[in-house]
């Protein structure tokens, strides 16, 4: 199961030769009287980083508007990544 798991969340390789796995998701925002914002919505991105013996595991979680963005999980997933090498190499640079 875990092999399986691990092929089917592969992503592409990082900068730095990090393998990246992970899964999106997208959820509808609800307002204080129950319901849903059709402007705005959840958007996920989950999963683990693994280089050499070295492994991350991450969670993002965002509220993203819809008509500019399209799918929230996506979106949050493609920001997440954009800025993760220079996350992870501020966090090896660091003492």
């Amino acid at each position: 199961m875990q092999m399986m798991t691990e092929r089917i969340t592969e992503l592409d390789e990082l900068p730095g030769g990090w393998r990246i796995h992970g899964k999106t998701g997208t959820g509808p925002l609800l307002r204080s009287d129950g319901t849903q914002d059709p402007d705005r919505s959840y958007g996920g991105f989950v999963g683990w980083l693994t280089r050499d013996s070295r492994s991350y595991v991450f969670a993002r979680l965002s509220v993203v508007g819809q008509p500019e963005t399209g799918r929230a999980g996506p979106y949050t997933r493609d920001t997440l990544l954009r800025n993760l090498p220079a996350l992870i190499e501020s966090q090896h640079s660091s003492p």
